[in-house]
């Protein structure tokens, strides 16, 4: 709570939300999950925070949100560990491939 109260939001990480959930380009399967991607990182912020990012939330989107966890999280749960760590997984495989050490030709 300390921190949320301590957090500043400026036009700056404003316009970087924006950037990263509205994308341009990315692949069209990207752009049609992005409704449901800025549902739930909105209603995810607590109240202070999301004022702060001038997201728009009322009632209805609220209750949008609760039905969306209400179907989601029973699925979720339901899921082999294997499948929910999956794309945490790759995204680590591919960033340590990356930045991976190369070694010191002699």
């Amino acid at each position: 709570e300390e921190a949320v109260a301590g957090l500043r939001v400026g036009p700056t990480a404003r316009a970087l939300a924006v950037q990263l959930l509205r994308p341009t380009a990315v692949p069209g399967w990207v752009r049609a999950a992005m409704p449901l991607a800025r549902l739930l990182s909105a209603g995810l912020l607590p109240d202070a925070v999301r004022a702060a990012y001038r997201v728009r939330w009322d009632g209805r989107t609220a209750r949008r949100f609760d039905r969306t966890l209400a179907v989601l999280l029973p699925v979720y749960r339901a899921l082999p560990t294997a499948v929910r760590t999956l794309p945490s997984r790759v995204i680590l495989r591919r960033f340590r491939a990356a930045h991976r050490p190369t070694e010191p030709r002699h």
